[in-house]
């Protein structure tokens, strides 16, 4: 083989080298430094969101922290400004949105379930504008199961439906030749995974044969659906992979075809100290003096770079390499990427460790907590975490979700089970690289170096989310300038402030940061400050509507429905924490016909009610949301549909939704959304939940008796005797509303025993979530420390960290903590 020309050691090796031949060093050095542009240029983001527990009794809160960080690099990253996260129910009608601050690190949130809310499985998504533009695939979706006690105790058939089917059908085989390519006159390694059509691994034994049926090779699974083997290939041949599955003796799969114009990077070897490279060349190739260079990174960084002739080997130092996945790629004489190969660096990235301050608790005892975050020699690592501690007995722990796996190695393609890269031996480390899809194949530096803008922060207005605005309109529904707008705002600020619309008949208010969702009046008058009758048309946040792919969508295994179900056989009455009321306990009774309004005030025995006591009306869910919640109200083709309303709508328009009456007047809709396609739910989304005593649902039949426009149903507002028409959005002269702004969450409450009317309480303290703290910060010395009060029941509490560090590393971890 010819020896290499030249050897260059960027980033974290330090070494001097003597470049022979400058030209080939300022090639290497270009490209690498092209490469790597490329790398640190692409903003695409990922979204890992924490939650306290996996599964929630109805009536309870949804504490979660979301982090945005940078797809390649894991740094946190604020080129989108605004993130939405949302509950959606297996129809992706939404139970509750939030926004999040990114820039000010504002992404925690808490999600009120309703107390009638119905059992079943949840979504709880987390996304910016720019993920859904740049890939909808992207976004996070996991699942939350919420659990009621008058729902049937019963394995969801789904889980059932997959585990039946898993054991049939035949298996899905995908090959992975090292370096991407077959050549002839060598021999190849290929490795290959072995899975189920809902990507269970399988095991499974066979051989190869070429095209005169000669068996070449056998192979067999080793460990989690992957196995390897070797295959000495001949151009002139072509290869099927053969196994026998069930009943079926001869499941045939082709391999892929011999490339005689490929050039492959192997690893015949890799250790503690080096990486063994070898570079082959397909037969049209071979000995035609070719240039390649080989670069390696990990993520964003650059970590070696060469260049050679021909075929060739070398060892790469690893000592200094960061752990976790490096990204060998080999370029061709045309600087593009023609092979790749992954390999684990077993290097311990950045660790945490937290110690509590005892073996073992009392009840209603003091538990602390010391967090040390830092690398492998004790360098401390500035980090920002967010910490659960939950009651095993009554939360279960269940398996890491996928994304945080994925997360935590690099964005490594995993096996469907539940271990992390650093517990495999080398061996089923290097068989997990191996089997990596490529990622970077076919790019070639003058295309995207032609291409490549700096990508700046994306230009996101959240003007609508720190303030309220819109437009004055007159009864030709023309701007109305120099109008004097009033807002007043009561409640958890107090607010009063004055604007002139402009030319355009526009207005707008500045509200304090930090204030959340806001209740307001809007009012027009004139210089003797009598409300004049000018329409005002309020601008409404732009909240995304889409739905949920179906691929991400992923439920929990029948082991995890197994736990869900011990937990409501073994707690029949479920309680419900209420944080500074923890003593006094509402137990979920779910839904009931009459709600304590009087009979003759409603339109229809049948109808569905929604009362808003005072739960409903200060809770952070939208008047829209609660309806679309409601049992029988659905979307369909983008509209508000109720039970037995259309199914074919040729030209679907607001005609095709349900009627809107308030106080009994049929309402017409003047408030629009861009992202909101059902004008009726945007309208709906614009009344104050403060201002409704209760709401009808009449289905289609019984929404006749309003005639035509009631043939589709009809939502019954009835307003509180202060919140009459006069006052309702869309009246002119005068609106009342609510301001969607940044979330705001919730103070997590829980008992401070250190008090003595808490200590001496006689209540029993059932609490599943012990502790939430979405905002730790460990300091210049990487570390922290918290503190918090355990519950009555004897349990083991797991204490689950995540978050980030500033270089970027994902920090995941459990301890445990005994309360006996």
């Amino acid at each position: 083989m010819k020896q290499l020309l030249l050897l260059i050691l960027y980033s974290l090796i330090n070494t001097s080298v003597v470049f022979s031949q400058t030209a080939d060093a300022n090639n290497v050095d270009t490209l690498a430094g092209n490469f790597i542009k490329h790398l640190q240029h692409n903003n695409r983001e990922k979204i890992f969101v924490q939650t306290d527990k996996w599964f929630y009794t109805a009536g309870e809160t949804i504490w979660l922290k979301a982090y945005c960080i940078n797809a390649f690099s894991h740094k946190y990253s604020a080129v989108s400004k605004i993130m939405f996260a949302d509950l959606v129910n297996d129809k992706d009608s939404v139970i509750q949105t939030v926004i999040l601050n990114i820039p000010l690190h504002k992404t925690d949130a808490a999600i009120q379930l309703p107390a009638s809310i119905s059992e079943g499985y949840y979504w709880l998504r987390a996304y910016t504008k720019k993920m859904l533009q740049d890939d909808k695939n992207s976004i996070s979706v996991q699942p939350v199961y919420v659990v009621t006690n008058n729902a049937p105790l019963k394995l969801p058939k789904e889980e059932i439906i997959n585990n039946q089917t898993d054991n049939t059908s035949i298996p899905e085989l995908t090959f992975f030749p090292e370096g991407g390519s077959i050549i002839s006159g060598t021999t190849n390694t290929i490795g290959f995974r072995a899975a189920t059509k809902s990507g269970k691994p399988v095991i499974v034994t066979g051989y190869v044969t070429d095209n005169m049926d000669t068996v070449v090779a056998r192979f067999k699974t080793d460990f989690a659906g992957m196995g390897k083997f070797d295959l000495s290939a001949w151009k002139v041949r072509k290869y099927t992979a053969h196994i026998s599955w069930n009943d079926k003796k001869d499941i045939k799969y082709p391999l892929p075809l011999i490339d005689p114009f490929a050039i492959q990077l192997s690893v015949p070897d890799q250790n503690n100290n080096s990486i063994h490279i070898v570079v082959s060349m397909g037969d049209s190739l071979y000995k035609k003096n070719k240039q390649t260079y080989l670069v390696a990174v990990n993520r964003d960084h650059l970590l070696f770079a060469s260049v050679g002739r021909d075929m060739y080997e070398l060892n790469i130092p690893v000592a200094n390499f960061p752990g976790g996945k490096t990204q060998l790629m080999l370029f061709n004489d045309q600087q593009q990427v023609v092979s790749e190969r992954s390999v684990f660096v077993n290097n311990k990235p950045i660790t945490l460790n937290a110690v509590a301050d005892k073996v073992n608790y009392n009840r209603r005892e003091k538990a602390t907590l010391n967090i040390i975050a830092g690398d492998s020699i004790n360098h401390p690592a500035a980090s920002l975490l967010s910490v659960a501690v939950t009651d095993d007995n009554q939360v279960h722990e269940t398996i890491d979700t996928r994304l945080i796996k994925t997360l935590l190695q690099d964005n490594i393609d995993l096996p469907a089970d539940t271990m992390l890269v650093d517990n495999y031996n080398t061996g089923e480390q290097d068989l997990i690289m191996l089997t990596q899809k490529p990622a970077y194949t076919g790019w070639k530096i003058k295309q995207e170096i032609n291409n490549l803008q700096k990508q700046d922060a994306v230009l996101e207005n959240d003007s609508n989310i720190t303030g309220v605005g819109g437009q004055i309109v007159n009864a030709k529904n023309e701007p109305d300038a120099n109008q004097v707008v009033t807002l007043i705002a009561n409640g958890k600020i107090d607010m009063i402030d004055r604007d002139t619309t402009d030319a355009r008949g526009r207005f707008y208010f500045n509200l304090p940061p930090n204030t959340g969702n806001v209740e307001f009046t809007l009012q027009v008058t004139d210089e003797k400050n009598r409300i004049k009758d000018e329409k005002i048309l309020q601008d409404l946040v732009d909240l995304p509507a889409f739905s949920t792919p179906v691929a991400l969508k992923k439920k929990f295994n029948a082991e995890e429905a197994a736990l869900i179900n011990h937990y409501k056989i073994n707690h029949p009455d479920i309680y419900i924490s209420k944080g500074k009321e923890y003593l006094s306990e509402v137990k979920v009774t779910g839904f009931s016909n009459n709600k304590g309004i009087d009979p003759k005030r409603r339109m229809s025995p049948n109808s569905h009610l929604i009362v808003f006591g005072e739960r409903e009306r200060d809770s952070p869910q939208s008047t829209r949301d609660l309806v679309l919640s409601s049992p029988g109200v659905s979307m369909r083709q983008g509209l508000l549909t109720l039970q037995g309303g259309p199914t074919d709508m040729k030209e679907p328009g607001a005609k095709d939704e349900p009627l809107i009456i308030i106080d009994g007047l049929p309402y017409t809709n003047t408030v629009s959304s861009p992202s909101e396609s059902s004008p009726a739910l945007a309208f709906l989304g614009s009344i104050a939940t403060n201002t409704i005593d209760f709401i009808e649902v009449l289905s289609g039949p019984d929404g006749a008796q309003y005639g035509i426009r009631g043939a589709h149903g009809a939502i019954i507002v009835n307003t509180l005797s202060d919140a009459r028409p006069k006052d309702s959005p869309g009246a002119v002269g005068k609106l009342k509303s609510i301001h969607k702004g940044y979330s705001v969450p919730a103070t997590f409450e829980s008992p401070d025993y250190s008090k003595k009317e808490f200590k001496k309480s006689t209540s029993d303290d059932l609490r599943s979530t012990i502790f939430w703290n979405s905002n730790i910060y460990t300091g210049k010395d990487g570390k922290a420390s918290l503190s918090f009060y355990t519950a009555d029941a004897a349990a083991t509490y797991t204490a689950t960290i995540m978050g980030i560090s500033s270089e970027g590393t994902i920090i995941y971890k459990k301890i445990r903590l005994s309360r006996k």
